[in-house]
């Protein structure tokens, strides 16, 4: 009669071959997970910039718009000061903007009072973080939107009379006459929040191009608007 031989278990090689077999599946669900989770927070944070970049615009554009503004214009009454900035005056060298409209009544066209004045400027935030800040008239100023790396504005001065913008500068430039200017371009650059580029990434900021020294992400937003209460 022919012995049949029993299955005693696993030899140490097959162990060995399973463990390493085990091994290799856990890594690569591993890679697939962390893989996973880097492109969900560069997507996150990808919609948190462009999302800051909108709100950080819109809010200065719409009160743009309404700089030099007065009841009387038709009849001439420009509002002269309807609008200011200083360059690299504030946090990484961004710039501030001070805007103004006159809400005085017509039969007092000769005073600009009272009148509404608005500036824009970033500052550290209450989160530690750099966040753009708009102060109304003597009030305390407000933080609008977080993570606002930096602020820059141009000025288009029409120096023939045409209505139209000659060319863009900053504040502060020689020869710039405020009163001249019809035009602002706003360049508002949002941030991530976190460190979540494998390097860093550089963008273009007023024809120049800036390379960071961290693995921050940045987008430049421009918006180029123009001063219709100057619009003859």
């Amino acid at each position: 009669m022919k012995q049949v031989k029993q299955q005693l278990g696993m030899t140490l090689i097959e162990l060995l071959i399973a463990m390493l077999l085990g091994a290799v599946l856990i890594t690569g669900v591993v890679q697939v997970f962390i893989s996973s989770k880097q492109t969900n927070q560069l997507l996150e944070a990808t919609a948190r910039i462009q999302e800051n970049g909108r709100f950080a615009l819109s809010f200065i554009s719409t009160d743009l718009v309404n700089a030099g503004f007065r009841q009387c214009l038709e009849e001439g009454f420009a509002l002269v000061d309807a609008i200011n900035g200083i360059d690299a005056n504030r946090i990484n060298r961004s710039d501030s903007l001070s805007i103004a409209w006159s809400t005085a009544a017509c039969a007092a066209s000769s005073a600009d009072t009272p009148f509404t004045s608005v500036s824009y400027y970033l500052d550290t935030g209450s989160g530690n973080q750099v966040s753009l800040y708009k102060k109304v008239g003597s009030a305390s100023a407000t933080e609008l939107v977080e993570d606002i790396d930096n602020l820059q504005f141009l000025f288009g001065a029409d120096t023939d009379g045409d209505g139209v913008p000659n060319y863009f500068v900053p504040a502060g430039t020689v020869g710039l006459d405020m009163a001249q200017v019809m035009a602002v371009r706003i360049s508002v650059v949002a941030r991530s929040a976190q460190q979540i580029s494998a390097r860093p990434v550089s963008y273009l900021l007023n024809n120049q191009v800036i390379t960071p020294v961290d693995r921050v992400i940045r987008r430049v937003f421009t918006s180029t608007i123009l001063l219709r209460n100057r619009v003859q």
